[in-house]
């Protein structure tokens, strides 16, 4: 069957090649992937029935690999100090990636409380369903990269059908009680290069990724959905949030800024606005709205 796929191929990406070749090489691919799909299958079920001997949880640990083990540079320089040592260099990529958070002022810790208080309401209520752990579990990517327990998404994928119960009444068990798996809440860190660096001793030419195990994916998933869900009945976002929300972007800001000015322009009420450009939202206000600041002779935004 490869053979002919391959063959079939070739006839395609002929220069002009003919409807037949073409419609023949789809029929062929698409008759190679079912066929394969269906062989992954039968050979997974027959694995699981000969080699796990019923016990599959003893097969998850058996075919999890080990976790990925960070990988960090011999040797750095700070404050024109060259470290070499393990410890000091994972310390000063710990004080770069994780900076210490400014307090947060009365408004914050107001608002911390609601929420607080909101959660503690409505997730009470909630529970888990099969339609949401299936959507969740189909959702992880199978190229992410395992984390701490081994585990990657292929092999969580393939396991599933076996655990879901288990795994759904586990997962209703952590909303009711509150809690997220402490195992779930760590994450292994990969140290990589920022591409174009001139110095890789410096460690800002470094950036690093949080590899969470599948697990904690599929559970941060289906929160996810609940608190959107959750946000978007209580009405907790305002009007002027247009950051991560469905519908908005940087083009909706910019118009609704535009609005704001001319209708108070037209009350003779007057503002004064220091808006912080970034580069997308500089390009917005340059393409969508250009014809509103030639029209009022506004120069363009440079820098």
């Amino acid at each position: 069957m490869r053979h002919n796929l391959r063959n079939a191929y070739k006839l395609k990406h002929v220069p002009n090649p003919s409807e037949e070749a073409i419609q023949s090489y789809k029929l062929l691919k698409s008759c190679y992937q079912r066929t394969l799909r269906r062989k992954k299958k039968e050979s997974w079920k027959d694995y699981t029935n000969k080699e796990l001997n019923n016990d599959i949880f003893g097969g998850i640990k058996k075919l999890a690999k080990q976790g990925v083990t960070p990988a960090a540079p011999s040797k750095l320089i700070v404050n024109d100090c060259v470290i070499s040592s393990p410890k000091e260099i994972l310390s000063e990529f710990s004080s770069q990636f994780f900076p210490k958070e400014p307090p947060d002022d009365q408004s914050h810790l107001d608002t911390r409380v609601f929420v607080n208080e909101s959660l503690s309401q409505d997730f009470s209520q909630l529970f888990v369903s099969i339609p949401e752990v299936d959507d969740a579990v189909k959702s992880l990517k199978n190229t992410i990269t395992p984390g701490s327990d081994g585990l990657s998404a292929v092999w969580f994928k393939l396991f599933y059908p076996h655990i879901k119960y288990h795994f759904i009444a586990f997962l209703n068990a952590c909303l009711k009680l509150s809690y997220f798996p402490l195992i779930w809440r760590s994450a292994t860190i990969l140290i990589l290069k920022k591409p174009g660096k001139p110095d890789y001793l410096n460690p800002n030419a470094f950036r690093g990724i949080s590899i969470l195990n599948a697990g904690s994916k599929v559970f941060e998933f289906i929160i996810h959905v609940k608190l959107k869900k959750l946000a978007q009945d209580g009405k907790w976002f305002s009007e002027n949030q247009h950051g991560f929300r469905p519908g908005k972007s940087t083009e909706s800001a910019s118009c609704a800024l535009i609005n704001l000015i001319e209708s108070n322009k037209k009350k003779n009420v007057y503002m004064l606005c220091f808006p912080r450009y970034k580069e997308r939202f500089r390009r917005c206000l340059a393409s969508e709205n250009s014809q509103w600041f030639n029209k009022k002779k506004m120069p363009p935004l440079t820098g």
